[in-house]
């Protein structure tokens, strides 16, 4: 009896654990206002993201995601995620910072982060921000 009682706590606890360190929102990309701008609720799956949002951007060309003036906030980012994926985020004039975890260019994909005029990027707490963070993904960063 006192062994299954331990099970059970053991597991409760490793539930407990696992869901309140690993539920946060995240926001992926889509453009779907077509008009590239960070800020506009309407180009991600769920609204803006802020400080506790995990961010995907998985689209280039026409369809990447500019932070103009102001201040884009994201818990992580990550352009470029699954294998197949390309992604791009330009950074001109504004500021994009991640609250606590990674900045990953390239996860699994192809990531491109374009830094320009007054642009500035921040990744917080000393985490990391990595290029090309698995074999065969391509990572690349531009200061103009």
């Amino acid at each position: 009896m006192g062994t299954r009682r331990l099970q059970l706590i053991g597991q409760l606890f490793v539930f407990v654990f696992v869901f309140c360190f690993s539920s946060h929102a995240q926001d992926v990309w889509t453009n779907g206002n077509s008009n590239n701008d960070w800020f506009d609720g309407g180009n991600w799956s769920g609204g803006v993201p802020g400080t506790g949002t995990d961010v995907q951007v998985d689209k280039a060309g026409t369809d990447k995601a500019v932070v103009g003036t102001g201040v884009a906030n994201a818990q992580s980012i990550s352009i470029g995620t699954a294998g197949s994926d390309v992604g791009e985020i330009d950074v001109n004039n504004g500021i994009l910072k991640t609250s606590t975890n990674a900045f990953t260019i390239g996860n699994q994909g192809q990531g491109t982060l374009a830094i320009s005029g007054t642009g500035f990027v921040s990744v917080q707490n000393n985490d990391n921000m990595i290029l090309g963070s698995q074999t065969n993904s391509k990572g690349m960063v531009t200061v103009v």
